[in-house]
């Protein structure tokens, strides 16, 4: 998914695959008893794309991951 407005280029002839280069699209990133939330809305392009060799088993909230993993802190 890659919005060519978010597009980068990497040097000395490398190339990015399996980019997210879009607007993560947050449910809710107003700031609320001074912490921002990021946690992702349905139609988030970060839904289901991480990976499990880097996420923990939980969210920030304690949530398991489960299967299907978010990228970023929260588990939709």
């Amino acid at each position: 998914m890659l919005d060519a407005a978010y597009d980068f280029q990497l040097h000395n002839g490398l190339s990015h695959s399996g980019t997210i280069g879009s607007v993560p699209l947050f449910a809710d990133h107003a700031r609320s008893a001074g912490m921002p939330a990021y946690s992702l809305s349905a139609s988030s392009p970060a839904i289901g794309r991480g990976l499990a060799t880097y996420a923990p088993a939980d969210d920030i909230e304690g949530d398991a991951r489960g299967i299907s993993i978010d990228i970023g802190a929260y588990q939709h």
